[in-house]
């Protein structure tokens, strides 16, 4: 199936090929978010409305941190379009509930780069409940296991 839109994915060090393909969207407007690219390291969402009606949203989020140490986390940048959608700094082979074949089918199945951006929030969304889940589930089997040591200590 042939789409109407088009993912592109870059990585950081390629901020000249971007800058070819969003000149055509007001490049005076995204100079700022090529430099959110290069140094930005914090979650921002902006959404632009030109005067043609035209929507953009881009923006930065954070979809991947080890909670050991604040300075290791994964960050993407991100520019869309209803018809284009480029990812800067986009791992998804970290992915561990879906396979990424899978994924990348369905963002190719979709009707335009917006639908193709939800299918990638909604897997970032799943991975971190997951992650979520297993916390929980640490966190049920401490307690239980404080709760009955404490029950313990209180029957001698």
């Amino acid at each position: 199936m042939t789409n109407s839109w088009k993912w592109y994915q870059f990585k950081k060090n390629e901020i000249d090929q971007i800058k070819q393909i969003i000149e055509e969207d007001s490049y005076s407007l995204n100079k700022e978010w090529l430099n959110q690219v290069k140094e930005n390291r914090k979650n921002i969402l902006r959404i632009e409305i030109h005067d043609d009606n035209k929507r953009i949203v881009k923006g930065s989020l954070i979809y991947k941190q080890n909670f050991k140490d604040e300075q290791d986390y994964k960050i993407f940048h991100f520019y869309l379009t209803h018809d284009q959608f480029i990812t800067v700094d986009l791992d998804l082979s970290f992915l561990k509930r879906n396979n990424k074949s899978f994924l990348l089918a369905q963002i190719d199945r979709a009707d335009n780069a917006i639908d193709g951006f939800l299918i990638i929030i909604g897997e970032l969304m799943n991975e971190m409940l997951y992650g979520i889940d297993r916390f929980e589930d640490e966190l049920k089997k401490m307690t239980w296991h404080f709760h009955k040591k404490k029950r313990n200590e209180h029957s001698r």
